[in-house]
């Protein structure tokens, strides 16, 4: 049985909230980044432009003290299905894992 899927009014409104929430993430986290060390770089240049690399800022949230919290639309896109659940778990499965925040200059 295929998982249920999200109409495309509830589809905007999640992305939208997604949108919203990692700005407000970033937001809170960009004061207190750094580029990418020179191991990092290395390790990310097969995947990924030298510019983007350059541009690339980290945050170990450890470090800092601060939680990087579930998305408040976590719950509704685990409940609207296995496929719409992976992309939002994945990334704040990550997130937590890696303690960082990923950003932006």
């Amino acid at each position: 049985m295929e998982p249920p899927k999200f109409t495309p009014s509830e589809l905007g409104r999640l992305v939208a909230q997604a949108v919203s929430w990692m700005q407000e993430q970033r937001e809170k986290f960009l004061p207190s980044s750094h580029p990418l060390s020179d191991e990092q770089n290395r390790n990310l240049q097969p995947f990924f432009s030298g510019e983007i690399l350059g541009r690339l800022r980290v945050v170990d949230a450890h470090a800092t003290g601060r939680k990087i919290p579930y998305p408040p639309f976590y719950e509704k896109v685990r409940a609207g299905g296995a496929r719409g659940a992976s992309l939002s778990v994945g990334c704040t499965l990550y997130a937590r894992s890696q303690r960082r925040v990923l950003g932006w200059r």
